[in-house]
């Protein structure tokens, strides 16, 4: 059963974007897939309920996370905990330290939907 609206998954590597796709489905989502944060921003239709971002999409072109503003919708960004990447976000979303664990990406889009819902 979907639980409505489309997550955008942005991943440059493949087989990532395919197992982030396959946890979501799995959890009732729909998903639309992108390899980087500038493809998802151009294509998606406005009506996702966030962006599930690697920390590899913030490397090159789409290096900085203001690029994340593009997608307009909450973000969930998964870092390593290593490297130079932010503790909080600009805008509106969460960050979380990969490897999950448990239900983490699910709540954490579970307190997005509830936050743009009020």
């Amino acid at each position: 059963m979907k639980q409505g609206g489309i997550i955008l998954v942005v991943a440059p590597e493949g087989g990532l974007r395919r197992s982030y796709e396959f946890a979501l489905q799995a959890g009732g989502f729909a998903v639309e897939v992108h390899a980087s944060v500038s493809s998802a921003a151009s294509r998606h239709g406005g009506d996702a309920i966030c962006a599930l971002v690697d920390e590899g999409a913030l490397k090159g072109p789409d290096m900085r996370r203001d690029r994340l503003e593009l997608l307009g919708i909450p973000v969930v960004l998964l870092v390593s905990g290593f490297g130079d990447m932010p503790s909080r976000l600009d805008g509106p979303g969460e960050i979380l330290t990969k490897p999950l664990r448990g239900n983490e990406l699910f709540d954490s889009i579970e307190r997005l939907r509830k936050r743009e819902a009020t």
